[in-house]
């Protein structure tokens, strides 16, 4: 995936405080998506300054590697959580 597939499929919503980033769009890739957005994001070091959601459908299954990005992403300070919907 790059970066050119993400925008075109995600759906982004932004509030003073919150920045959700909607998955589901990405169908069977939204797994694939959340690793490479988690990567990305811990790879740019950035801190959004306020808290981000990163929503999938209830049936993604979250890979080491996106459960290690969270964990690295969170200990370094940015609020980040991956909820599942139905």
């Amino acid at each position: 995936m790059n970066w050119n597939e993400f925008n075109n499929a995600v759906v982004r919503n932004e509030s003073p405080e919150v920045i959700e980033f909607d998955l589901r769009p990405f169908g069977a890739q939204q797994s694939e998506a959340l690793d490479f957005w988690l990567d990305a994001a811990l790879t740019q070091g950035d801190s959004f300054g306020k808290r981000v959601i990163v929503t999938t459908e209830a049936s993604v299954i979250l890979s080491q590697s996106a459960r290690t990005c969270l964990t690295e992403l969170q200990q370094k300070g940015v609020s980040v959580s991956v909820v599942g919907q139905r």
